[in-house]
């Protein structure tokens, strides 16, 4: 058996894989975003600074919606309690943020977090992944989480003494 074949289509079969890999989003309910579902969620632009230092126009879909499907408070409900909430992110290779949930909400930011599927009208691939979290404004990128794969609505509590 020839292995310059088998390798390179290995290769694209793992790659295949990834990019049908759904999203889950974890709340008050679990849901799975597959890709027919997120071409339906409600799309948005913006112009944002990109890992590269040059600008991009990115299209996605704000966080705050994607946090609206799994009953996360917003708005007038963010308050009391609820900001003790928190949003885990997870990327493909493990690598994870958190923001508090009003970092996430439009009534607390002037400008939208979102989590893209392109750039500059093209698919996001490669080291990006099919999905990157675009934060504008944040002095550095380190938030800018690629191949997000999770998101998970969590509770901060202090712990017992």
């Amino acid at each position: 058996m020839n292995s310059k074949l088998i390798f390179p289509a290995i290769a694209l079969a793992t790659l295949a894989a990834v990019h049908a890999q759904p999203l889950i989003l974890q709340g008050k309910s679990k849901i799975t975003v597959d890709a027919e579902a997120w071409s339906k969620l409600p799309h948005e632009d913006l112009t944002a600074t990109g890992h590269d230092k040059k600008e991009h126009r990115y299209s996605g879909v704000a966080m705050a919606k994607l946090l609206e499907k799994i009953g996360a408070p917003a708005g007038d409900q963010l308050r009391g309690k609820a900001m003790t909430e928190a949003v885990l992110i997870t990327a493909a290779d493990g690598y994870q943020i958190v923001f508090s949930l009003a970092e996430l909400d439009a009534s607390y930011r002037s400008n939208p977090v979102i989590l893209a599927d392109a750039a500059d009208g093209k698919p996001l691939e490669g080291n990006e992944g099919k999905l990157m979290l675009i934060v504008p404004g944040d002095a550095k990128h380190a938030r800018w989480i690629r191949q997000v794969e999770r998101i998970v609505l969590v509770s901060v509590q202090e712990p017992a003494s």
